[in-house]
């Protein structure tokens, strides 16, 4: 209980990360979505003309460039995620191992994971 504990700032930065990634992704699909419908808005009709045509390639530029930065901010914060959960089962499992009394063999002594499927003689 105490690792939970000390790792919730972890958790918060993972979660904070996921939710900032979703966010950026949902803004960038409902601004080009408000930019390339075809009832523009009163502020695209005002733009003069020369404006009017560079503004579909960046719009559409500026949602890839979201959706990458999105997807990265959200891969990072699972990847945050599962590694504090990998850190916690580890954790219950080295502190059952110790309540059993299983010491851990040095390096050396441990066999490998090949010698199980050899038959024994």
């Amino acid at each position: 209980m105490a690792a939970a504990r000390r790792y919730r700032f972890v958790r918060a930065c993972g979660v904070l990360q996921i939710v900032l990634g979703c966010l950026l992704i949902l803004m960038a699909v409902v601004t080009a979505f408000a930019v390339l419908s075809p009832w523009r808005a009163d502020i695209v009709s005002r733009l003069p003309p020369e404006s009017r045509a560079l503004l579909t390639p960046a719009t559409v530029a500026g949602l890839v460039v979201a959706i990458v930065i999105g997807a990265v901010f959200i891969l990072s914060g699972q990847l945050l995620l599962l590694m504090r959960d990998i850190h916690d089962h580890l954790a219950r499992l080295d502190r059952r191992d110790r309540r059993r009394g299983r010491a851990p063999a040095p390096p050396g002594e441990q066999p490998g994971m090949m010698s199980r499927l050899l038959p024994r003689r």
